[in-house]
């Protein structure tokens, strides 16, 4: 995932909306229709979308192993649900309110150049928005 500051802009462009249809579709209730145990038909074709020219057989096996309960459908689906929910007024979550959300530690941050989630045409300069001593390599394919 980019640094926030990055996907903010990415997501004011149309090219990246249509790639993110995914992450609005699944704060829907149409999402339990479409995502259970018995079917990753759909998780099957976001990776195909995702990592064109890459057999994603494998990995999408271990997703369903993954998520292989009605709850653990649940819990990936909350992840997107809770993405645009209004911050919580608890004190418990007061210092993820607060921080700025910058790496504190130099990080590798990788991105394939025909990732089919994120489009690497609108990461821009990345390195502007980590710790001090972190890269960028971009992998071809």
């Amino acid at each position: 995932m980019p640094p926030l500051p990055l996907m903010a802009g990415a997501f004011s462009q149309y090219t990246q909306q249509k790639m993110s249809w995914y992450m609005w579709f699944f704060q829907t209730p149409l999402a339990n229709l479409f995502l259970t145990p018995e079917n990753f038909g759909l998780i099957e074709n976001l990776w195909r979308d995702w990592s064109p020219n890459y057999d994603g057989t494998e990995d999408v096996a271990h997703v369903a192993a993954a998520l292989g309960t009605a709850e653990n459908v649940q819990a990936a689906l909350g992840y997107y649900r809770a993405m645009f929910a209004a911050p919580s007024d608890s004190p418990h979550y007061a210092d993820e309110r607060a921080a700025d959300n910058t790496p504190r530690v130099p990080v590798r941050y990788i991105h394939g150049s025909e990732d089919g989630c994120i489009s690497a045409d609108l990461i821009n300069n990345p390195e502007a928005f980590l710790a001090p001593g972190s890269d960028f390599p971009l992998v071809e394919g």
